[in-house]
């Protein structure tokens, strides 16, 4: 009698615990795969972001440059379309009505980065005046800030996401430019030995100061609806720079949604467009046959070029027929 009375106050001290353990596992893993959840929901959007840039970008590459020109504005939409599609039943009222769950959306996107060639732009909070003098707060897509650099000389220093640079003298107006290894005796700056270190470090600054500031005028928003969450730029790793100076592309930020145990999602995702190392076809016509081949081929500079193509799919739809010795 009295084992059973020890088994029986041993089971009730024991099951509580038990189920309290089971209780926090399942909220941890629910926890995990709400995060792993958005984390796909940040990643697909950045992409979709990504296509439209290199969908509708345009360039001429008859320079030693790169002349791009991008919708970005197209590439936002399509960015938060995304996000909408995906995000619609996991916010409250989001799928009900397309304005009403973008702008639940945007409360949680405190800025967007996108990458130009010559500068980047942000989307982010901004407070502005209408022609009667009142005063809002909206998100906006903003002008475009360039990657320059003022030096000792009093040069200004305009970089390029390749190894373009263009040297503007203030006093003169005189602007030099071209390829880094033809115009670096121009300039003191860029025949240092880590000038592309402070390239780097310099067009990373400038982006890391527009963030910040944008990221604390989303926080002044956020009070204004009540909430908790403090957005901050998280830390970027050294290697993802990397990543986004390499093309241009997208970052965006995710942050404040509420799980459980009073956590948030704190993500950012980062998307190259592959537009500035996408392969170009050269149309040439051999002996009245029309061919294409790659830009490095060497067939096609006996011969005069005709026409530039994108991808093969334009060549062939133009009638160019692939070139016999590159084989692109």
């Amino acid at each position: 009698m009295v084992k059973i009375k020890y088994g029986l106050i041993f089971t009730l001290i024991i099951i509580p615990f038990f189920f309290i353990g089971f209780r926090k596992d399942t909220i941890n893993d629910e926890t995990i795969h709400m995060k792993h959840r958005y984390n796909r929901y940040l990643k697909t959007a950045i992409q979709d972001a990504s296509a439209s840039l290199l969908l509708y970008a345009t360039y001429d590459r008859t320079k030693d440059n790169n002349n791009v020109n991008i919708d970005t504005t197209d590439a936002i939409n399509t960015f938060f379309d995304s996000l909408y599609l995906q995000m619609g039943y996991d916010i409250s009222g989001v799928s009900t009505d397309y304005h009403y769950g973008l702008a639940e959306i945007k409360k949680y996107v405190p800025v967007i980065l996108i990458m130009d060639y010559d500068g980047y732009y942000i989307y982010g909070m901004e407070r502005y005046e209408d022609e009667k003098g009142y005063h809002y707060t909206n998100h906006q897509l903003l002008p475009k800030r360039y990657y320059t650099y003022r030096d000792e000389e009093d040069q200004v220093l305009q970089f390029f996401l390749d190894d373009y640079v263009q040297i503007h003298n203030v006093e003169t107006g005189e602007i030099i430019e071209g390829l880094y290894d033809e115009i670096k005796e121009h300039s003191d700056l860029l025949q240092k030995e880590n000038f592309q270190i402070i390239k780097k470090e310099t067009i990373i600054k400038s982006i890391e100061d527009s963030l910040n500031v944008y990221i604390n005028q989303h926080n002044e928003y956020g009070k204004g609806y009540g909430f908790l969450y403090d957005f901050y730029l998280p830390s970027i790793k050294d290697e993802e720079w990397d990543q986004l100076l390499e093309d241009i592309g997208i970052m965006a930020f995710l942050q404040g949604i509420p799980i459980f145990n009073d956590q948030y999602v704190n993500i950012y995702g980062i998307q190259g467009s592959k537009i500035l190392s996408r392969t170009e076809y050269i149309g040439y016509v051999k002996e009245g046959v029309p061919f294409y081949g790659k830009e490095g081929c060497q067939i096609y500079k006996d011969y005069t070029v005709t026409a530039h193509f994108d991808n093969r799919k334009e060549a062939a739809s133009r009638g160019y027929y692939p070139c016999p010795e590159c084989n692109p």
